[in-house]
This record gives C-alpha cells, sequence and structure tokens, in this order.
C-alpha cells in the first residue's frame, strides 16, 4: 500500500500509518532525505525504527540496508543527509517569512482575501443546504460548486463562516419564505 507523505502536517497523519503498515524486511522508497522526514530527530526515529524492522531504506540512489547490521558509515552518512535537509528546510522558512515581512512592510496584504458573502462561488449558497443535510459530502459539494476541495474550501464551510455570513443569509431567505406563505394562505 503507497503512502505519500508530503508537507509537515501530512507528516504526523501518514507517517505513523505508514510505520505501521510496513512489515519486517520491507522496502521504504523516498525521493529525499527531505520527503521521509522534517528533522533530524525525525530521521534518527526513521532509523530506528528501520533497524528494529529491519528494512530497506532507498533514498533516491542511496540505499540503506537495516536487514543486516548498519555499519556506522552510512549510518552517519544518513544523519548528515539529514542535518542538511533540516538546515535547507529552515532557511527556505526564514527566507519566505523575510519576503512576506517585507512585502507586509510595503503594504502587499499577506494571506488569502477574507471570505465573504460577495465572493462565494454562485453555486455554492444553492448546493449547501444539501451539504448540511448530509444528502452530499464536502468533495461532492466542491465538485457541483467548480472549486478544488482542498483547505482553502474546506475555511469556507468552517463554523466561523457559517455563523458570521451563510446562516444570516439563510435566515433571511426563510423568514422572507415564511412571510410569503402567511401571506398566501
Amino acid at each position: 500500500m503507497p503512502f505519500v507523505i508530503a508537507g509537515q502536517v501530512c507528516y504526523h497523519n501518514a507517517y505513523p500509518r505508514m510505520l505501521g503498515a510496513v512489515g519486517d524486511k520491507d522496502t521504504v522508497v523516498a525521493t529525499e532525505v527531505s520527503r521521509l522526514t522534517r528533522t533530524t530527530k525525525q530521521l534518527c526515529e526513521v532509523i530506528e525504527t528501520a533497524k528494529s524492522k529491519r528494512l530497506k531504506l532507498i533514498i533516491r540512489t542511496f540505499v540503506v540496508d537495516c536487514r543486516d547490521e548498519l555499519d556506522p558509515m552510512t549510518d552517519g552518512m544518513l544523519k548528515m543527509m539529514g542535518v542538511f535537509a533540516e538546515m535547507e528546510r529552515n532557511m527556505i522558512s526564514q527566507r519566505v517569512k523575510s519576503g512576506m515581512a517585507n512585502a507586509a512592510s510595503k503594504g502587499a496584504v499577506i494571506g488569502r482575501p477574507a471570505t465573504t458573502l460577495d465572493n462565494l462561488p454562485t453555486d455554492f449558497l444553492k448546493h449547501y443546504p444539501k451539504y448540511l443535510k448530509n444528502q452530499i459530502n464536502v468533495t461532492e459539494l466542491a465538485r457541483l460548486c467548480n472549486i478544488n476541495s482542498d483547505k482553502r474550501f474546506e475555511t469556507v464551510l468552517s463554523h466561523e463562516i457559517w455563523r458570521e455570513i451563510i446562516a444570516p443569509f439563510f435566515r433571511r431567505i426563510s423568514a422572507s419564505r415564511n412571510r410569503k406563505t402567511r401571506l398566501t394562505i
């Protein structure tokens, strides 16, 4: 069963499942050390797990076979690769934060625009009641609204957005329908 581990948040979800799924003498493949772990501490945990489960790690062209005794040179080389991967990740993070601070100091707006009733997709209000009644799930709602079902879309469905924007809108519609109904009876 293949597992994709990409990103800090996903690491906490997929990595433990992957370790639970691999058996003794299985092989774990990664394109680079930074795709396998995010910190040197995590890499040490991976190495210990590989030793205890007798795994074979393939990181691009670097093969670490823990089925037998792991030699000190390979262990040291793998840990050095981890240190440099962590350092590169920290440098990239620092550059991004510095660039964002620089842009903010020049007046640029950082982050996603606030979600309002005006910038919701037009189909959203049409299909959202189906989502509330559990007739469709988030993926189907996203498909019907022609939106990628990623984190940005999930924030639209968050409690705050519902309470501040969507619920008052539906209350106004419901109230106007009730008034019309009472008038026609």
